[in-house]
């Protein structure tokens, strides 16, 4: 009867909250040794949706000098190794004895490339593995895959001193290639001359005559400075969700703006709004390079994952029966198990809705499930604050497997779990962000107040007093064992669900 319709279909739902998707409870770390930075990011453990529990990163430039001289020069050489050793030291201190470091374009190209992984093998005390273009770019794709099992279209991940372009369908990897055109190496290679770094990126991607076949589909965007202008697009539109992960862009909106940062100089670079200022020297180049790959695949849209290279390495271990399940559905499960009272509860909550939404989609269904699973998170909160922080909670959380859309109408719903009317604050930008699809998730949140007035929060008693639909009216079915139940504030939020749905409430004691 009622859907909130609207949201993109991302994946099925699977498994059920029963399930657990760790593999491993043990930390595990992974070294990135880029062209342009080198970033420390430690997980909670080898897991379905890894939880990232410490994220650094340092610029090095190791790709500066190997474009001009064939070699790492000695500055960033030494850079990288005190920043290694750092890590080292920090690793220990979290007891983390599991560590994958690889060391990727910069490194390869570089002539002393092997001996300098050999020092940093030494010096840090973890293997550090040197990956070739081929296996950056599949792991890029897998990243992406784990992030959206059901991403489709090609995964550009640019890095500073590559490229890579991978094909991706049916949560696989396709042809895959790996280009010269990491900002960094661009800006080295080419430095006084605008016109031969754009001539150069030109003649890259026209002898790639492959990625005409994406024209139409979808470009995935993984990369540090791609990041950056979906930043920077997000706060020239003022989009109400700041979370980069699932950022839809349009083709031409694209490249609208990246024609415009490929254009500036440094100064005019610094003034554009919400561009983060690590990002802002190589801003123009990497616009350049998305700017050429837009128009020579004629994608119809660009979308941002927040996952690459890291999340793909660990995707890659992951047996087939964990990387097949629900990576949103895992998150709510545990954050649910985590920041709720009766987590066992949302299975009751979940099947006691059913009767309102008979005939809705499988996205919508999905979302339903995730918002049952996350409808007592507030409860530590002051009453007065819970509708808020609940909803903050689903805006701003790592969740992937969603789209921007799904993620609003979520916390839409958990808003108002937790609240009757809205107030002023940010769930008027949702609203609006959400348009027609909002009302489902509204319905969905005085559901969940209903809910857990009857039940207390506590498992056992929605069996016994079910809802349904006759005719006109919302019915709630109780026993009279629960007759005493059957108070003012039980009353009043049946009458607001009714109201909403356009339907008499009636209760029946039997």
């Amino acid at each position: 009867m009622i859907s909130m319709a609207g949201e993109l279909a991302m994946v099925s739902a699977a498994g059920s909250a029963a399930q657990t998707n760790t593999v491993t409870q043990n930390h595990i770390a992974v070294v990135d040794i880029g062209s342009n930075s080198v970033r420390l990011v430690v997980y909670d453990g080898l897991r379905r949706t890894p939880l990232p529990l410490f994220n650094e990163k340092v610029f090095c430039g190791l790709g500066r000098s190997v474009s001009a001289t064939g070699r790492i020069d000695a500055e960033a050489a030494d850079r990288t190794v005190a920043t290694l050793r750092r890590f080292a030291l920090l690793l220990d201190a979290m007891q983390v004895d599991q560590v994958q470091a690889v060391a990727t374009a910069a490194v390869r190209d570089a002539e002393n490339g092997a001996d300098f992984v050999r020092q940093l093998s030494g010096e840090s005390g973890f293997a550090v593995k040197l990956i070739s273009g081929l296996d950056e770019a599949r792991l890029a794709a897998l990243g992406v895959l784990a992030g959206n099992p059901r991403a489709s279209g090609l995964v550009g991940d640019l890095g500073g001193g590559s490229l890579e372009l991978v094909g991706i369908g049916e949560t696989k990897c396709g042809n895959a290639i790996t280009l010269p055109l990491g900002p960094v190496r661009l800006q080295a290679q080419f430095e006084k001359s605008l016109r031969a770094r754009r001539k150069f990126v030109v003649e890259a991607f026209a002898r790639q005559r492959w990625l005409q076949n994406f024209k139409g589909k979808t470009l995935y965007a993984v990369g540090g400075s791609w990041r950056a202008l979906a930043q920077a697009h997000m706060a020239a539109i003022d989009h109400p969700i700041r979370v980069i992960h699932e950022y839809n862009v349009l083709a031409p909106d694209a490249i609208r703006l990246t024609e415009r940062v490929a254009n500036m100089d440094v100064g005019q670079i610094g003034l554009i709004k919400g561009l983060p200022k690590s990002r802002q020297p190589t801003a123009a180049t990497g616009a350049l390079v998305l700017n050429r790959l837009l128009k020579v695949t004629g994608v119809r849209r660009i979308v941002f994952s927040s996952y690459g290279l890291r999340e793909g390495l660990l995707f890659d271990q992951l047996a087939a029966n964990v990387r097949e399940r629900d990576p949103l559905l895992h998150a709510c499960e545990e954050k649910g198990a985590a920041l709720g009272r009766f987590p066992e509860h949302a299975d009751e909550i979940t099947v006691w809705t059913d009767p309102l939404f008979a005939g809705e989609s499988e996205s919508s269904q999905r979302l339903r499930r995730c918002a049952c699973l996350l409808s007592d998170i507030g409860w530590r909160v002051h009453p007065d604050h819970r509708a808020d922080h609940s909803m903050a909670e689903v805006m701003n959380s790592p969740f992937v497997g969603i789209n921007h859309l799904g993620r609003a109408l979520l916390g839409i719903a958990i808003y108002f779990r937790y609240k009757t009317e809205p107030a002023e604050g940010p769930i008027s930008a949702y609203l609006e962000f959400a348009g027609e699809a909002a009302s489902g998730a509204r319905i969905l949140g005085r559901a969940l107040r209903l809910a857990h007035t009857l039940s207390g929060g506590t498992a056992g008693i929605l069996r016994d007093c079910p809802l349904r639909i006759s005719q006109d009216e919302l019915i709630l079915a109780m026993p009279k064992k629960f007759a005493d139940l059957n108070g003012e504030v039980l009353q009043k939020r049946l009458r607001q669900l009714a109201q909403a749905i356009d339907l008499s409430p009636r209760i029946d004691i039997c």
